[in-house]
C-alpha cells in the first residue's frame, strides 16, 4: 500500500485538498445542503502550508511571539505530517465518519473530538471525528467558528445564522450527563410500581381471598369468587366489541363507561343470561395492590384468544393492526437513521428513484391505516355502547375515560425516553440523544399531556418526540366522534349527513388549501419545505377523511348486525351483491389495485413527473390520496368482516394477534425512542441500505414489543383496574 506522506510535495496536496474539500463535503451532506456545490479546484489553485495554517488555524500565528504549545505542535503537524500517520488514520476521512476512537486514545499525547455543524430549527447535525493534540483544547478549535462559518454558508445555500459549529470532547459531554429532579422521579415511580405489583402478585397468588371481599356477589351466582375481579385487559374474544386495540384508537366494551356491560355475549347474537352488576370494589391496601399485580395482570395480557364466530366478525383487524404497526416500525428505522449519522446520506437520493423502494416511501400511508382503524371502532363500538344505554350518554365522562386511559402509558414512556434512557452511554456520539431530547422536550412536553403537541408551542418547528403528532390528531377527531354517534343514534339520515359531510369536507379543505398555497406531493418539494409541509401534514382538520372513512365503516358493519333494520338498510344491500363471488372477488381485486397503487404512485411522483403536473392536479393528490388508500382497506376488509374471506380472516383473525395487539400502543410510543437511542450510541456511523435496516427493524420491533410488555403491566393494566374504584357505576 502507498502511503502518501513521502515527500513534503505529497503532504501539500494531501493537506490542501482536505482544506478545500473536507468542509464543503461536511456541509454538502447536511440535510438542505446540495451535493453539487463543491467547489472545482485544479492544483494551480492549491494553497500552501501557510494558507492551510492560517485558514484552519486562525488563532496561531507563525513566529507568533505568543506562541502556545498547542501553535507548535500544529506546526509541527504541517511540516512533517508523516510523523503522524497514526493519528491521521484514527480521524474521520469524510462526513459522519467517526474514525478510530479507540486507536486514538491508545496514542500517547491525543485526545478524541468530534466537530459537530448543528442546525439551529430542529435537531439535525453532522460531525466528524478527529484525533487531536491532547494540548489543543476545544476552545482552541471553537475560535475557529468565525473564519469556518463563511465557508460552510459559500457552499450551501444556509445563511450563517442557521448553524452552530461546535468541537466536542465526547468524554466530558457524557460526564455532563447526570440525572436530574425528573430521573429520579420516573425511577421512584417506577420502582414504587415493581414493589406494588410484587406485593399485588402476593397477594393474588393466595387462595383464600382477604376477609374483606372486594364484591358483593350477586345472588344468580352460585360459584365461589377466590380472587378479585377488576377490569379485565381487552381480550380479542369471539364478540366484536371485545377486539382488542391499544388505547390510542379504541374502546374496550367491557369498559368503556362503566365496570361492566350490562350483557355479555359468548357468541355473536347470543344472549349469556343477565346478572346483577357487581359492585364498586372496595378500596383498601390488598384490593389496590392487586390493581397492579405482575401475575393477573401479566396472564391476560398475554392470553391468546381465538375466533369462534363462523359468520361475522372484526377479528382480522388483529393482524391488519399488528402488520401495520410492523410497517411503521420498518419506516421509522429509515427516518430515525437519516437524522443520525450515516455516511451514504447522498445515496438516498438514489434510492427513491427506485421502484421497489416505494414500500418504504409510502410508509406514511400506515398512519392513515391507524386513523382509520381509530374511527371504525370508536363508532362501532361506541354504538353498540349507546344501544345498551338505551341512548344516554354523557360526554364529559367518555372524553375523561379516554384520557385518562392513555395518559398513564405515555406519560411514562415519555419519562422513560426523555429522562431515563438518556443516562444509558454507550457510543462516543451517545451524549447526542440527551441533547436532542432535551431541545425537544423542555418547554413542549407539557403540549404532549393535553394533547395540543400538533398545535402548541407555536412557532417551534420540533415538538418532544415529534412521532407523537398522530396522538393528538387521534384525540382531537375523537372529540366528534361521541356528538356524531349520538346524532346517528337519534335520526339515521342525519348521522350519515354529518359524517359524510365531516369526511369530505376535510378533503376539500386540503385542496383548497393546497391549491392556494402551491403545495406540492413530491419528496425533493417536502424536503425543501419541511417546515410548512408540516403545518398541514399534523392538523386534524387536515388528516380527518381517512378517520371518517372509519366512522361510516363502523356504521356500515353496525347496520348489517343491525336486525331491527330493514332490507333496504344500505348496508344489507352490500352484502346481497357480495353473496355473487364474481361481484365478491371483483370487490378484493380493486381494494388490491387501489393499495397497491397508492404505493407505487411515489415512485412518478417522487422523481420528477409531480413537477410537471399542474397546480390543480397536484392539490386534488394530496387532498385524495390518503382517502384512496383507506377505501382499498375498506374493499378489502368489508366483505371479510361480514364473514366472506374465510382465509383473509384465518390469517388475520388468528388467535396469536391477539397478545401483540394488545401491546401495540406501548410499541408504537417506545420504539421510536430505541431508534434514535440506539443510532446514535453506535461506534461507527452505518450505511443506510434495505438489508441492514429490514434486519434492524425486526430487532427494534421485538425489543418495543418485550419493553411493550414490561411498561403496560406497569402503567396500563393498572390503570385499567384502579378505575373500576371511581368510576361511576352504571344503573340498571
Amino acid at each position: 500500500m502507498c502511503i502518501p506522506f513521502l515527500n513534503k510535495k505529497n503532504s501539500v496536496l494531501l493537506l490542501s485538498f482536505l482544506c478545500v474539500a473536507f468542509f464543503p463535503l461536511i456541509t454538502a451532506q447536511i440535510p438542505q445542503l446540495p451535493i453539487d456545490a463543491l467547489s472545482q479546484l485544479g492544483l494551480k489553485d492549491l494553497p500552501n502550508i501557510t494558507d492551510i495554517r492560517n485558514l484552519l488555524f486562525p488563532w496561531l500565528k507563525f513566529n507568533s511571539t505568543n506562541s502556545t504549545a498547542c501553535s507548535n505542535f500544529v506546526d509541527d503537524l504541517l511540516l512533517h505530517p508523516r510523523n503522524y500517520i497514526q493519528p491521521l488514520l484514527a480521524s474521520g476521512k469524510k462526513l459522519n465518519d467517526y474514525g478510530d476512537p479507540f486507536a486514538c486514545r491508545r496514542q500517547s499525547g491525543f485526545t478524541y473530538l468530534l466537530f459537530m455543524i448543528k442546525l439551529r430549527k430542529g435537531t439535525d447535525r453532522a460531525l466528524i471525528g478527529f484525533c487531536s493534540p491532547s494540548i489543543c483544547t476545544t476552545k482552541d478549535y471553537q475560535q475557529q467558528e468565525a473564519s469556518l462559518k463563511p465557508m460552510i454558508a459559500n457552499a450551501s445555500n444556509l445563511q450563517e445564522d442557521q448553524f452552530d459549529i461546535v468541537f466536542a470532547d465526547p468524554q466530558a459531554e457524557e460526564d455532563k450527563v447526570q440525572p436530574d429532579t425528573y430521573t429520579h422521579l420516573a425511577l421512584i415511580i417506577m420502582g414504587t410500581i415493581i414493589v406494588l405489583g410484587a406485593l399485588g402478585s402476593y397477594y393474588d397468588s393466595k387462595e383464600i381471598p382477604p376477609k374483606s371481599s372486594a364484591y358483593r356477589q350477586s345472588p344468580q351466582r352460585s360459584t365461589a369468587v377466590s380472587t378479585i375481579e377488576f377490569s379485565k385487559l381487552p381480550t380479542a374474544s369471539s364478540k366484536s366489541t371485545q377486539i382488542n386495540l391499544d388505547t390510542s384508537t379504541d374502546f374496550e366494551a367491557d369498559n368503556f363507561l362503566s365496570s361492566k356491560s350490562d350483557e355479555k355475549t359468548s357468541t355473536e347474537g347470543v344472549r349469556a343470561p343477565e346478572t346483577m352488576p357487581p359492585a364498586k370494589p372496595r378500596f383498601n391496601f390488598i384490593n389496590f395492590c392487586k390493581c397492579f399485580s405482575f401475575y393477573t395482570n401479566g396472564k391476560k395480557l398475554l392470553t391468546i384468544s381465538k375466533i369462534t364466530d363462523e359468520h361475522a366478525s372484526t377479528e382480522c383487524l388483529n393482524g391488519f393492526r399488528v402488520l401495520t404497526m410492523l410497517w411503521v416500525i420498518l419506516g421509522h428505522t429509515y427516518y430515525y437513521h437519516l437524522r443520525a449519522p450515516i455516511l451514504n446520506l447522498d445515496e438516498w437520493l438514489v434510492f427513491i428513484q427506485r421502484l421497489r423502494n416505494q414500500v418504504f416511501v409510502a410508509i406514511p400511508l400506515a398512519v392513515d391505516s391507524f386513523l382509520f382503524l381509530g374511527g371504525f371502532l370508536g363508532a362501532y363500538l361506541m354504538l353498540k355502547e349507546i344501544r345498551g344505554r338505551q341512548g344516554k350518554l354523557s360526554f364529559i365522562q367518555v372524553w375523561i375515560h379516554r384520557i385518562y386511559r392513555i395518559v398513564p402509558l405515555y406519560l411514562l414512556l415519555v419519562l422513560f425516553g426523555w429522562k431515563i434512557l438518556p443516562q444509558f452511554i454507550i457510543g462516543v456520539g451517545g451524549y447526542n440523544y440527551k441533547d436532542i431530547v432535551d431541545s425537544d422536550c423542555n418547554d413542549t412536553w407539557w403540549s404532549n399531556i393535553i394533547f395540543l403537541n400538533n398545535f402548541l408551542p407555536v412557532g417551534k418547528t420540533s415538538a418532544c418526540f415529534g412521532y407523537s403528532w398522530y396522538l393528538a390528531v387521534d384525540m382531537q377527531c375523537f372529540l366528534l366522534l361521541p356528538i356524531l354517534v349520538i346524532i346517528y343514534y337519534k335520526n339515521r339520515r342525519a348521522g350519515w349527513i354529518v359524517a359524510l359531510t365531516l369526511s369530505f369536507g376535510s378533503i376539500l379543505l386540503w385542496f383548497v388549501a393546497a391549491y392556494a398555497n402551491n403545495w406540492a406531493p413530491d419528496l425533493p418539494w417536502i424536503l425543501e419545505h419541511m417546515e410548512e409541509y408540516f403545518k398541514f401534514y399534523v392538523k386534524p382538520y387536515y388528516r380527518f377523511a381517512p378517520y371518517g372513512l372509519g366512522v361510516i365503516t363502523g356504521l356500515l358493519l353496525s347496520e348489517y348486525k343491525d336486525e331491527s333494520l330493514g332490507e333496504h338498510a344500505f348496508a344489507k344491500t352490500l352484502y346481497k351483491l357480495w353473496k355473487n363471488c364474481i361481484l365478491r372477488y371483483l370487490t378484493y381485486l380493486i381494494g388490491i389495485a387501489i393499495i397497491i397503487w397508492s404505493i407505487f404512485i411515489h415512485h412518478p411522483v417522487n422523481n420528477g413527473e409531480a413537477q410537471n403536473w399542474s397546480r390543480l392536479t397536484k392539490s386534488a393528490f394530496l387532498a385524495s390520496q390518503r382517502s384512496i388508500w383507506v377505501f382499498g382497506w375498506i374493499l378489502l376488509l368489508m366483505p371479510t368482516m361480514m364473514g366472506w374471506g374465510r382465509l383473509l380472516r384465518a390469517v388475520l383473525g388468528a388467535g396469536f394477534w391477539s397478545p401483540l395487539t394488545r401491546l401495540t400502543f406501548g410499541a408504537y410510543l417506545i420504539h421510536p425512542q430505541l431508534q434514535v437511542w440506539y443510532y446514535w450510541n453506535l461506534e461507527q456511523a452505518w450505511f443506510i441500505g434495505n438489508i441492514n435496516s429490514i434486519v434492524n427493524a425486526f430487532g427494534f420491533a421485538t425489543a418495543s414489543y418485550i419493553l411493550a410488555v414490561c411498561f403496560s403491566l406497569m402503567a396500563e393494566a393498572p390503570a385499567m383496574n384502579i378505575e373500576k374504584f371511581w368510576a361511576p357505576q352504571k344503573k340498571r
